[in-house]
């Protein structure tokens, strides 16, 4: 992948070197699979699964989804925990109003992200855990587990130390 930390601030660029710092080295003999993920300029790390992750529309479909007896949708309600988690957030805003609304605004952070996603990678977090990520230049992403079915993971902060700026 590119080095794209000439356009960042100085925080911003600090955790994108750390999340390529994650990456391995590509191989000097390449399969079909492994070309085909590099030439999408997918980034490899060592849990890396040659694979393609679902279609964006399918990503939309199981963020999209209403929680049970609900207007808001796994997606917000990811959003909600996590600014529960951290509630001073310098990145994803705070979803505050109706659950429509919430629901509203993390659709906005998912298309926005889908505009600036910059790191791509389908790997596996456990033994039975395969998930695709998408991050954009400062670090920050989603996350969605592939296998053993699709569904929506949460939201990730930058890799590294986060200074919050």
């Amino acid at each position: 992948m590119d080095d794209h930390t000439d356009s960042l601030a100085p925080a911003a660029a600090s955790n994108w070197k750390a999340v390529q710092g994650a990456t391995v080295p590509w191989s000097k003999q390449p399969t079909a699979e492994e070309t085909m993920y590099r030439q999408r300029r997918f980034a490899r790390t060592a849990g890396t699964r040659f694979a393609l992750p679902p279609p964006k529309e399918a990503l939309i479909e199981v963020f999209s989804e209403l929680v049970p007896k609900s207007r808001l949708s796994v997606g917000a309600k990811a959003l909600c925990k996590h600014h529960a988690r951290a509630p001073n957030h310098s990145f994803w805003r705070q979803p505050l109003g109706p659950e429509a609304v919430k629901t509203a605004m993390a659709l906005r952070h998912l298309h926005e992200m889908f505009e600036q996603a910059t790191w791509h990678n389908v790997h596996q977090l456990s033994p039975s855990l395969l998930v695709y990520e998408m991050r954009n230049p400062e670090g920050y992403g989603m996350r969605w587990t592939l296998e053993p079915v699709l569904a929506f993971r949460g939201y990730l902060e930058p890799v590294g130390p986060h200074t919050g700026t």
